[in-house]
C-alpha cells in the first residue's frame, strides 16, 4: 500500500535542507524541541525558545526565497489642496532582518538561572562573513565563557563547521554528515560528539541540568520525523529533483531506492 506521507529515511532527510523549506522547518523543529523539553522538566525547569535579529547579505538573500508582492492602484487619487496623484505600482520588498531561533532552559522561579542553551544551526551561521555567523560566534563565546550548558545541532551537509570543537578533533569520526556536540559547564575543556551519516539513525542526545539533576534526553529522530509529518513536508518536497547541496553519487541512489520503496 502507497504511504507518501512516510518519513522516507532512517536518519536526516537531505531534502530538507533546500532553502525552499529549512526556514519554515527549522523554526517549527525548534518550537517542537522547546515543547518536548517543557513537558519532561516540569516543575523544576522550563525550556523556551529566543529569537535573534540578523541582517542578510546579498548573498544570503540569494539563498532565502523571497516573496515580492505587487498591487496596481485602481486610478488616480487626490493628495493636498486636491491635485491629482498617478496611481503607482506597490512593491512589498523582502525585508533584510530575519529571526533565528534557539532554546533556552532556565530554572523556575522569579529569578530563573539559564543552565542551558540549545542551538540548532542554520545556513546563515555557517557561512563565514554573514551578520548571522558573526552574531552566532558572539553568542557561542559568551556561553562558553559562562556557566551555561552548550548543545550545537548541526543537520546541514553545506556550509562551514562553525561548532564548538576544533575541526580537526573531529578526523577520527569522518566521514560524517550531521553532528551534535555537547559542551558541559564543567570540564568545559570535555566535548560529547555524535557524528552520523544519513544512513544512521539521528540520535538520542543528553540535555545537561544542574547538579545532581541527570540529563534530560532530546530524540532528535523522533523530532524530525514528527515535524516532517506536522509540517506536511512529504507534500511540499519534489524529490524529482536533486537535493542542495548534492549527495555522492551512490547516496543518490541510496535515497533514490528509499525513495522508491516508499511508492510501493
Amino acid at each position: 500500500m502507497k504511504n507518501h506521507s512516510r518519513y522516507p529515511f532512517p536518519g536526516m532527510d537531505p531534502w530538507l535542507e533546500n532553502p525552499d523549506w529549512w526556514v519554515s522547518f527549522h523554526h517549527e523543529l525548534v518550537t517542537d524541541m522547546a515543547r518536548d523539553l517543557c513537558a519532561k522538566l516540569t516543575p523544576r525547569y522550563t525550556a523556551k525558545y529566543g529569537t535573534r535579529l540578523v541582517v542578510e547579505t546579498p548573498v544570503e538573500r540569494n539563498i532565502y526565497p523571497d516573496v515580492v508582492i505587487s498591487r496596481r492602484r485602481a486610478g488616480p487619487v487626490h493628495g493636498y489642496e486636491g491635485e491629482a496623484i498617478d496611481p503607482a505600482v506597490t512593491l512589498i520588498l523582502p525585508d533584510d532582518e530575519r529571526e533565528e531561533a534557539w532554546i533556552e532552559v532556565r530554572t523556575t522561579g522569579r529569578t530563573g538561572r539559564v543552565v542551558t542553551i540549545l542551538e540548532v544551526l542554520s545556513p546563515g551561521n555557517k557561512r563565514s562573513g554573514t551578520d548571522a555567523a558573526q552574531k552566532y560566534r558572539q553568542k557561542q563565546e559568551e556561553v562558553l565563557a559562562s556557566e551555561v550548558h552548550l548543545v550545537e545541532i548541526d543537520l546541514l551537509r553545506g556550509g562551514e563547521h562553525v561548532a564548538a570543537i576544533p575541526l580537526d578533533g573531529l578526523d577520527r569520526l569522518r566521514p560524517y554528515d550531521c553532528l551534535t556536540v555537547v559542551r558541559r559547564a564543567s570540564p568545559r575543556h570535555h566535548a560529547q560528539v555524535y557524528a552520523t551519516r544519513l544512513r544512521d539513525r539521528l540520535p538520542r542526545i543528553p540535555v545537561p541540568l544542574l547538579s545532581p539533576d541527570p540529563d534530560a534526553a532530546l530524540d532528535l529522530q523522533a523530532m524530525v520525523e514528527h515535524v516532517y509529518a506536522a509540517g506536511a513536508y512529504w507534500n511540499l518536497i519534489d524529490y524529482s529533483r536533486p537535493p542542495a547541496p548534492p549527495l555522492a553519487r551512490a547516496d543518490l541512489r541510496w535515497a533514490r531506492s528509499l525513495l522508491s520503496a516508499r511508492k510501493r
